[in-house]
């Protein structure tokens, strides 16, 4: 038995989003939102902890990538929060191979168990700690 696999499965017909198109919609209207607000330019910090000490949270500069990928400024997006910027454009990446995939009703389905669990959480809170650093280095 495989620990980790990506696998295209047959999809329910009443169910028309699947979970990933639901993310990435909301992805998308978040970035929206942001550019229409004009939160990503405000001027103003919403993180608490970056207040209280000073220094970068894991999620600081959220809000700026995101308007930089509303306006499709990608590099921009990266400079300023890598972590969330590449797995907003990979949960958009997903939605839209699953949306593709709406007309052969058919979905995609990431399976872990076992060591492949492991691994994902691991290599997840290695790029946490490692996005940390990076924002804590540059001073966002």
């Amino acid at each position: 038995m495989r620990s980790f696999g990506i696998s295209i499965v047959s999809r329910e017909r009443e169910r028309f989003l699947t979970g990933p198109m639901t993310l990435a919609g909301l992805a998308v209207l978040a970035c929206i939102f942001t550019r229409l607000s004009g939160l990503d330019h405000a001027g103003l910090s919403f993180c608490y902890f970056k207040v209280l000490t000073g220094h970068a949270c894991l999620t600081c500069g959220t809000t700026r990538a995101l308007g930089y990928l509303s306006r499709l400024d990608v590099p921009a997006a990266f400079a300023v929060q890598p972590l969330v910027t590449a797995g907003t454009l990979g949960l958009m990446l997903w939605g839209a191979v699953d949306a593709l995939l709406l007309p052969a009703s058919k979905r995609t389905v990431v399976r872990t168990d076992g060591r492949g669990s492991r691994l994902v959480f691991l290599t997840g809170l290695t790029l946490a700690v490692l996005n940390w650093i990076y924002l804590l280095a540059v001073g966002i």
